[in-house]
This record gives structure tokens, sequence and C-alpha cells, in this order.
């Protein structure tokens, strides 16, 4: 933002990179869902059969799958919100261009 709180600024370059930077935090929220489920199957019958296994049946179980899918679910809101705020950018380096372009007179 611009120190005069008439104006409005925003560096496009730098806004392009805020948004790499949020979707390289979706692919770290990806990487977390890997080991979780990486754990999962390599135990698929944690507790056994008996009380420990239903333990894990009532306690465990539920709630890894609501972990695993709050992971998800951030990661894919990180990447939406990482892609949208590049294309934000984007943009703004598409109106800078075109306002330079107008205001020297220059033709496209």
């Amino acid at each position: 933002m611009a120190e005069d709180p008439g104006l409005f600024s925003v560096d496009p370059d730098e806004l392009e990179r805020g948004g790499v930077h949020i979707r390289q935090m979706a692919d770290i929220a990806m990487k977390v869902y890997d080991r979780l489920t990486e754990v999962e199957a390599k135990y698929p019958k944690l507790g056994g059969d008996g009380s420990v296994g239903k333990s894990f049946e009532v306690n465990y179980y539920p709630v890894m799958k609501e972990c695993t899918k709050l992971v998800t679910d951030l990661a894919k809101l990180l990447a939406d919100a990482g892609g949208r705020t590049g294309d934000l950018g984007r943009l703004f380096a598409d109106v800078n261009s075109e306002a330079t372009r107008v205001a020297t007179g220059r033709s496209s």
C-alpha cells in the first residue's frame, strides 16, 4: 500500500510471489497427509482384534479420518488461494502495463 491513504498500489511481482509461497504451503500440507496415510497403510490393523484393537476402532480411526480430511481440505484451500493470489498479481501487472501505455500515449 502507498503511504498516502488515498492511494492504492500493489507490487504485482510480490503478489505473484505470495501466490507461489501459498501454493508451497499447500505442498507442505500434502506432505503431512502423505506421512499420515503412509503410517496408516503400514499398520492397517493397529491393536489387533482384542480390546486394544477395539479401542483403536472407536478412538483412533475416526479421529485419523477427520485429520486426513482436514489436511487435504487445507491443502486444497491453500492451493486455490495461492493460484488466485498469483492470478491477481498478473491482473495488476496487466492493469499497470495498460495504464502506463495509455498514460504515455503509446499504442498496443
